[in-house]
């Protein structure tokens, strides 16, 4: 009995060893990985903005950023980052599209409702887009009379 005994103990021992190099593997890795995600993410940051917040949390990041540059200004850096218009051809146009694992869904908020389609006292540009490397939302409005462009970021690299 005493040989069956001796055999267990030694086979729980092995796994136990395995499973603690398993994760002390896997926590060495996850910073390298986190590091890189976040690079990622501050690629998406606006050059110059000022960050007015900023986290992390679920696997993913997001910041709030206000720039002095003008609308046009952000919206084309964004649009060259993105590949994607984010000036509708119309107030208050939108579109969705994508397929094969990507979707993109682009928004603008800056018309009254009702017949007529006043402009608001603000431009809210809005896009979500979903590709095979990350999941990015990004806000980016200004207020009529109002010294900066605001730039709401949410990233989840996959």
């Amino acid at each position: 009995m005493r040989p069956i005994t001796v055999l267990f103990a030694a086979l729980l021992l092995a796994l136990s060893a395995a499973a603690w190099i398993g994760v002390a593997v896997a926590q060495k890795d996850a910073p390298a990985k986190a590091a890189a995600d976040k690079s990622g993410f501050e690629g998406w940051k606006y050059p110059g903005a000022t960050e007015l917040g900023s986290g992390q949390g679920a696997g993913g990041y997001h910041a709030m950023l206000a720039t002095t540059d003008a609308l046009d200004k952000v919206e084309a850096f964004y649009e060259k980052k993105t590949g994607e218009k984010l000036k509708p051809d119309q107030a208050g146009g939108s579109g969705i599209g994508g397929g094969a694992g990507e979707a993109r869904v682009f928004q603008d908020d800056s018309v009254q409702p009702g017949a007529k389609s006043e402009p608001r006292p603000v431009v809210v540009r809005i896009l979500v887009n979903r590709t095979k490397g990350h999941d990015l939302s990004l806000v980016i409005s200004r207020a009529k009379g109002e010294d900066h462009t605001h730039i709401a970021l949410t990233y989840f690299p996959k």
